[in-house]
């Protein structure tokens, strides 16, 4: 009996056609065996849903900022109205609409964002050393504070892990995204929160204070428009640049199909 009969055949034989090359592991005392990673879960169909999602949600972004605006006006002016009340109903309807829709969209974005982002974790794992995991990429999101920073820091450790060199478009989204959550919720907090009591003082300081939370609210949507397009971009450079890395390491001699 020859030596090399001792040696087992490998479970699984190199196959010309796999889309991934495999990498190759060392037995003790045997030979080298071929260790099969599968390929990379496309990207592209969560990314385009992704365009959509943050395009709706910057329209609806501009319409809740104009209808804050309008509703502040009103406010800022309301001893000219108070004998109208359908018209402080109508203004209080038309920002509660927009409210809803705004809700509405971001809670669909940000599911479709998850998936996105756990997806693009779970590619750059494969392929590389990732420092924060597939986990933290939903996880991330519900840690208050560090929600500002870490998903930046995860998606850009993802790039690192993929191969290629993480976009600038990364910090900056983080940064204006912040900046639009923080001055909604300064908003939050300089809005009334009670009917004023019947004395003109208490009147006034009730519709001063809902002008100022309406415009602060307005302002916070413009910038939530300008994050949502930034992310656009990001999304757009984070797909590319992994499936670009996933390519040319599949094809390692430059060729493209």
């Amino acid at each position: 009996m020859s030596p090399s009969s001792d040696v087992p055949e490998p479970l699984m034989p190199f196959d010309e056609g796999h889309q991934q090359p495999p990498s190759y592991a060392q037995y003790p005392g045997g030979p080298v065996y071929p260790v099969y990673v599968d390929p990379p879960r496309p990207l592209g169909g969560l990314a385009k849903a992704l365009y959509v999602l943050l395009g709706a949600a910057a329209l609806v972004s501009v319409g809740g900022a104009f209808m804050r605006f309008s509703r502040a006006s009103f406010a800022a002016d309301y001893r000219q109205y108070l004998g109208s009340i359908a018209e402080a109903d109508a203004a209080d309807s038309r920002v509660a609409v927009f409210a809803v829709l705004f809700i509405a969209v971001f809670l669909a974005t940000a599911v479709v964002f998850m998936i996105w982002q756990y997806r693009l974790a779970m590619n750059a794992q494969a392929t590389g050393q990732l420092g924060l995991g597939p986990g933290w990429a939903i996880g991330a999101w519900f840690i208050p504070v560090a929600n500002f920073i870490m998903p930046a820091l995860q998606m850009r450790g993802s790039a690192r892990a993929s191969g290629f060199r993480p976009p600038a478009v990364v910090v900056v989204w983080a940064v204006v995204f912040a900046a639009s959550s923080v001055t909604y919720g300064t908003a939050n907090r300089q809005l009334p929160d009670e009917p004023p009591v019947a004395t003109v003082a208490s009147v006034d300081r009730f519709f001063a204070e809902l002008a100022k939370g309406d415009r602060t609210a307005a302002v916070a949507m413009i910038i939530y428009v300008v994050a949502a397009l930034l992310a656009i971009v990001m999304v757009r450079a984070l797909t590319t640049g992994q499936e670009a890395a996933d390519a040319a390491r599949r094809n390692p001699g430059g060729y493209r199909p």
